[in-house]
Parts: structure tokens; C-alpha cells; sequence
């Protein structure tokens, strides 16, 4: 499955393919970079769903994108784990 959306922690102008309506494919290292910041806002204090509303909110991410990139994280241990 793609991860498409913003890239976590970038300002990226939009590409053509996003100003036509589809989002662009989310690269593992800005993958990585958003499971990072879910798992450190959980360690902050914030409850699984608000960590996930966060990220997904500030990364302009859907909760299927958050949820996939959460998987990803999870099955491949990914740091901070």
C-alpha cells in the first residue's frame, strides 16, 4: 500500500500530480519521521487516537495513511521502538 500525503516535517510546494487532486507518494524516511513523532507524542502523554489525530492533522494525513504508517512502524521496528 502507498502512503501518500504531505511529507511530515516539510514544506513541499505542491506537484503537478497534487494540484490535479492526488496526493503525492510519501517517501520511508518522511514514513519514518511520522511514526517517530506518534510514538513520541504517545510518550508525551497523549492517548493512542489523539497522537494518531495529531500527527495525521499536522501532517494533513488520513487516518488510513496514519494507520498504515503506524503498521509500517510497528511490523518494522522502527526507531524510537
Amino acid at each position: 500500500m502507498a502512503i501518500v500525503g504531505s511529507a511530515c516535517g516539510k514544506s513541499v510546494p505542491p506537484s503537478a500530480p497534487e494540484r490535479s487532486g492526488r496526493p503525492k507518494e510519501l517517501q520511508e524516511s518522511d514514513r519514518r519521521r511520522c511514526f517517530m513523532e506518534l510514538v513520541l507524542a504517545q510518550d508525551e502523554g497523549l492517548t493512542v487516537k489523539r497522537s494518531r489525530a495529531k500527527v495525521a492533522g499536522d501532517h494533513r494525513l488520513s487516518g488510513d495513511q496514519i494507520l498504515a504508517i503506524e503498521a509500517e512502524g510497528l511490523a518494522n521496528a522502527w526507531a524510537p521502538l
